[in-house]
């Protein structure tokens, strides 16, 4: 863990981390050297460690128990014209559509909850933010893809030789399968940016809406 925040480190930001394990926050301040905050509550911690330009949840939304209040504060939280990255299994997936609750990426419990990307969009507009850009084929996706098929047959097998031919079997499965996982929005993870909206765009909208002649009856 905490190779996301070295790289964005390295990548010349000011990182600030918020994590549920002490064990982990220790190894983030002390070996990869960012502000890592100790809470069981991210949407408080959130607000508390005020703006920012980028809040990135890289598949850990699904684990949250309120994922709709730290998104009101996350969204909140952002700097005019700033950037939130979201990855998270996708329920709308070919997979989960063949497999459905023996799907591997709804791995409850520790899964509290699948949103789908739509869903997610809907409520983000609502808080101000817009999409900019939407991927489940990216290599991350791509990954999970063919996990899921592997993970899938390697729960029928408790000796290591069946886990191994069904995660051998499994990664062949998934290449036939990828033409379906392609299509569309069908991989098993999405990928999602979205952009909070500047006080000038808001504002030129308001105005275009005001010059916008209005219909009588």
């Amino acid at each position: 863990f905490g190779t996301f925040s070295l790289q964005a480190k390295k990548a010349g930001f000011k990182v600030d981390v918020i994590e549920m394990d002490k064990r982990c926050c220790e190894f983030l301040s002390k070996s990869v050297g960012v502000n890592a905050v100790n809470s069981n509550c991210p949407e408080q911690a959130i607000d508390n460690l005020g703006k920012h330009d980028v809040i990135a949840l890289w598949h850990n939304i699904e684990h949250l128990p309120n994922p709709w209040a730290f998104l009101t504060e996350a969204a909140k939280n952002l700097n005019p014209g700033g950037v939130l990255l979201i990855a998270a299994p996708n329920p709308s997936s070919f997979g989960f559509r063949v497999l459905g609750p023996l799907w591997p990426h709804v791995d409850a419990p520790r899964h509290l909850n699948l949103i789908p990307v739509q869903l997610l969009t809907k409520y983000l507009n609502s808080a101000g933010l817009e999409l900019v850009m939407m991927t489940t084929k990216d290599k991350g996706a791509r990954s999970w893809n063919r996990f899921g098929w592997q993970r899938f047959l390697m729960n029928y097998f408790s000796s290591k030789i069946g886990q191994m031919a069904a995660f051998i079997v499994g990664g062949i499965l998934s290449l036939p399968l990828a033409l379906w996982e392609f299509k569309g929005v069908n991989g098993s993870a999405y990928t999602a940016i979205y952009q909070k909206k500047s006080i000038d765009d808001r504002h030129l909208r308001e105005k275009s809406q005001a010059k916008t002649p209005v219909d009588g009856p």
